[in-house]
């Protein structure tokens, strides 16, 4: 964020008074119990980065649902282990998904502290290591195509081409954005929600590229996106933290917590998109919840895009919330 910034306002002070944070990040996530050292399949040391939370009590901020998930458990130490691997799935943001569960059965099965996560290794752009496929997690998940938003990726054309085939085949992409997970859980970061961090990560890890196939599919991602945003908002008369991808301008719940309106990463996400791609005229943008092979069956209503960033800026407007 902060060389993006750069990157735009050529602000050099603002750079420099940001470095001592993010080196205290960078050494955060490469010191202590959050390095690990893994033997490659040459044989070779590397240091890698997990989520490993500092804490082994029931989080203060769902403590009563902490204890009830742990109520099963007899054993102090058990519980113990429990409550940091739950602490653990919500240091990593997505709380909770399948991602972190040895199966899909529950919390009791996470394992969170045992994952080296392909995101947050790609974001403190760690190598990339060739792994033992028995001890790889072989479900798909939309961060295996969050490296696609790094340079060291995006710039090779016929790798980039390899991940735009395999996230085509994946299943993750579906009529409103993008899946979390293809894992009906019933928690939030699964299937069917769609999130704006992960939508924006991968079309700009698409668009980067510079690759004409590359490019199309990252707009096709970003209309659907907008406009699923757009068809909640209507109804709504508020922007939402997640979406269902499965059916236009359809919201679902999972997870601990009703699905939280405003919201600050949805109203970017959509203003980046139609800064990147704009809205043309023509298109028109209200759909009905049926669609056929990857078409949507769109009602007679032509919205512009001046209507499509109104919705998006009146949202960011009153929550005062853009990133």
């Amino acid at each position: 964020m902060v060389y993006e910034i750069y990157s735009r306002t050529g602000n050099m002070d603002f750079a420099k008074t940001s470095l001592p944070a993010l080196l205290k990040e960078h050494h955060f996530w490469n010191s202590g119990f959050h390095s690990v050292s893994i033997l490659d399949a040459e044989g070779c040391n590397c240091s890698l980065s997990r989520y490993y939370a500092m804490w082994n009590k029931p989080r203060p901020e769902s403590s009563t649902i902490d204890m009830e998930t742990a109520s099963v458990l007899s054993n102090a130490s058990e519980k113990q282990h429990l409550y940091r691997e739950l602490a653990t799935g919500a240091e990593t943001g997505w709380d909770f998904s399948s991602r972190w569960m040895r199966n899909a059965s529950g919390l009791m099965t996470l394992a969170t502290t045992s994952i080296i996560p392909v995101d947050i290794n790609a974001y403190i752009l760690q190598d990339d290591y060739t792994w033992d496929a028995s001890n790889q997690n072989r479900n798909i998940f939309a961060s295996n195509f969050i490296p696609l938003s790094i340079e060291s990726f995006n710039s090779d054309l016929k790798l980039v081409e390899k991940v735009r085939q395999s996230l085509q085949r994946s299943g993750l992409v579906c009529a409103a954005g993008i899946a979390t997970s293809l894992t009906n859980s019933g928690q939030q970061w699964d299937f069917p929600n769609g999130w704006a961090p992960l939508q924006h990560l991968i079309v700009e890890g698409l668009v980067c590229s510079g690759s004409k196939e590359a490019t199309s599919m990252a707009e096709d991602i970003a209309v659907r996106w907008i406009r699923t945003n757009y068809v909640a908002y209507k109804k709504m008369n508020a922007m939402v933290e997640k979406y269902d991808v499965e059916k236009c301008g359809e919201l679902r719940r999972g997870g601990e917590y009703v699905t939280q309106t405003g919201f600050g990463w949805s109203n970017g996400v959509v203003l980046a998109f139609l800064e990147e791609f704009g809205w043309p005229k023509d298109l028109k943008i209200d759909c009905y919840m049926t669609f056929y092979s990857e078409d949507w069956i769109l009602t007679d209503v032509c919205v512009t895009q001046t209507d499509i960033l109104t919705s998006a800026s009146s949202a960011a407007a009153r929550t005062g919330a853009f990133l």
